[in-house]
């Protein structure tokens, strides 16, 4: 797709199936290619995001330095040094750019490093109830996309009721 439009944006396109079981291998592969991805969550089946191994052992390291004046460009350094080959793992990325976040509200300014674990804590909180982070491609079942727009919406082929049609077969 971005071989044929240079614009585009990762935003602007979703993936849908049926079921989030199809969505898991979608994800890995994106992942894998390092295609940035956006993706619901279900509250039910995930612990709160705080409580991911990468997150959890972030924050308990922010909090051995609770006391500590740093900048969030100081913690996100910190945080590239804990986890080098972090850049393919989706809560590292988070994490990262959580941080950017609070650099951008706190101008970069040294503050106690608590006041970067409590905005963590609430921006974490928000997004599982807002149902999904990312930013990238935006893959979801069909029915999580309801009311939602994009350009550009592939949908998988992962046992709809009612059996496949033939080419050239109408909809009905």
């Amino acid at each position: 797709m971005q071989r044929l439009d240079a614009n585009l944006k990762w935003t602007d396109c979703a993936i849908l199936s049926r079921t989030r079981e199809a969505l898991h291998p979608i994800r890995a592969l994106l992942e894998h290619q390092g295609i940035p991805v956006t993706w619901t969550i279900d509250r039910d089946k995930v612990p709160p995001l705080y409580r991911i191994r990468e997150i959890a052992s972030s924050l308990v390291t922010l909090k051995e330095r609770r006391k500590d004046l740093s900048s969030a460009s100081e913690l996100m350094s910190d945080l590239h040094k804990r986890f080098q080959h972090g850049t393919e793992n989706a809560w590292v990325l988070l994490m990262e750019n959580l941080l950017q976040s609070f650099r951008e509200e706190t101008v970069n300014a040294e503050l106690p490093v608590e006041h970067a674990i409590e905005y963590l804590y609430e921006t974490l909180t928000e997004q599982r109830r807002d149902h999904s982070f990312g930013g990238g491609i935006y893959i979801s079942t069909v029915h999580g996309a309801k009311g939602m727009e994009f350009n550009h919406v592939f949908i998988l082929d992962d046992g709809w009721p009612g059996g496949r049609r033939k080419r050239g077969q109408p909809l009905t």
